[in-house]
Formats: C-alpha cells, sequence, structure tokens
C-alpha cells in the first residue's frame, strides 16, 4: 500500500477530529458556561465532516480518490482503534 495516497485522506480526518473536538470545546464551555462539554467531540466531527462533503474537495485542487482512500482508511481501522482506546482510558 502507497502512503503516499493515504497522506491526504488522513491528513483531512485529522483536521476535522480537531476541529471537532475544539469546536465541542468552545460551543460547551465557553458559549453555554458549563465546566466540562455537554457536546460530544465525535458528534461534533460528525457534523463538520458532513458539512465538508468530498465531493466539494475538487474546488481545493484534491484528488477526491486519493482523499476519499485515506478518510476511508481512518473511517475503518483507525476509528475502531481510537473508540477502544477512548473506552479504556474511561472518555466515552
Amino acid at each position: 500500500m502507497n502512503l503516499r495516497a493515504l497522506l491526504p485522506g488522513v491528513t483531512l480526518t485529522a483536521i476535522i477530529a480537531f476541529l471537532g473536538v475544539q469546536s465541542s470545546e468552545r460551543i460547551g464551555v465557553d458559549w453555554l458556561g458549563f465546566s466540562k462539554s455537554p457536546i460530544s467531540g465525535i458528534m461534533m466531527a460528525i457534523l463538520i465532516g458532513l458539512a465538508a462533503r468530498l465531493r466539494q474537495l475538487r474546488a481545493l485542487g484534491l484528488r477526491p480518490f486519493y482523499v476519499g482512500f485515506g478518510a476511508a482508511v481512518c473511517v475503518g481501522a483507525l476509528s475502531l482503534a481510537s473508540i477502544a482506546l477512548l473506552g479504556a482510558l474511561g472518555a466515552v
């Protein structure tokens, strides 16, 4: 497997995950005033991912096949591993 083919999708997925966690904290703690955000970072990442839609990536000059391939790897194996890790750490 060519790791260069995975890079755009993995990078985009990591950015969306980061934005999801940051936006959930911003909304829950800063805007709503809770000590801990009641909004899940995972849910915000899903909403951000839906808003980004992979079809729109052509406008950014990215080839959708490679982004979709890397994102599919993240959705598959990496998401299962990360959910298991979060569960083991008690974060979920």
